[in-house]
């Protein structure tokens, strides 16, 4: 079959313009939305995909907090991520925040009034391994004693997980959790009074986070405390 010249240039153009189309094609990354699963962090879901962590904490606009175990940055179950698959993980992300610099306090209340409030019904194992073979008697005896008052701070932190976990309701229960502060019933020792539940979340918190500020980050960031 004879061909005119004009036909071959179109032919050979189009030809050009399908190569270099497939080319492009092949070079595009595979986005995807990743929903954000209890033990998830920004780390796992950056090493999964074989990307960089810098990339999906910019891409996402996540924000990073201060604590007493160093910067972390807040992602919440249930939130949805876009991540690029990538062929090679890079730990690349070098945290901004300075913990000699930091506001705590100021920096928690920012990241957790932006982020999704996660709604989860269970608590995992690690509330009952916190708890000494002798903590009931420790804590009926340290009920009498009266708790030294909490700052704004730690009070504002400590009412903003009540709300969360109760709604202030010192008769809340969610099978083994009871009360204002929705703790193991092992940890009250049958003594359900608001006195004695008030005790033992301050004794718990103080034990496990060293603070409400801190135990509010930790919440803010994977749903329970």
């Amino acid at each position: 079959m004879k061909l005119k010249l004009s036909q071959l240039a179109l032919f050979a153009g189009g030809a050009v313009a399908a190569a270099a189309t497939g080319s492009m094609k092949g070079q595009t990354a595979h986005a995807a939305t990743v929903t954000v699963h209890k033990g998830d962090t920004a780390y796992k879901i950056a090493k999964e995909h074989k990307t960089s962590l810098k990339k999906v904490i910019s891409d996402n606009h996540l924000k990073e907090i201060e604590t007493d175990n160093g910067p972390i940055v807040l992602v919440v179950r249930g939130q949805k991520l876009n991540v690029n698959d990538g062929k090679k993980f890079k730990n690349d992300y070098v945290p901004k925040v300075k913990k000699a610099a930091v506001n705590k306090t100021a920096n928690i209340k920012s990241a957790v009034s932006q982020a999704p409030v996660a709604n989860t019904q269970a608590r995992p194992a690690a509330q009952q391994q916190t708890v000494q073979a002798n903590a009931v008697q420790q804590q009926r005896s340290q009920t009498a004693t009266q708790s030294a008052p909490l700052s704004g701070s730690e009070e504002a932190a400590k009412n903003w997980i009540v709300s969360r976990e109760s709604g202030g309701n010192y008769n809340a229960r969610n099978g083994q959790y009871v009360g204002k502060y929705q703790l193991s019933a092992s940890y009250l020792g049958g003594d359900y009074s608001p006195a004695h539940q008030d005790a033992v979340a301050n004794q718990y918190v103080k034990g496990r986070y060293g603070s409400w500020t801190n135990a509010q980050a930790f919440w803010a960031s994977r749903g329970w405390y």
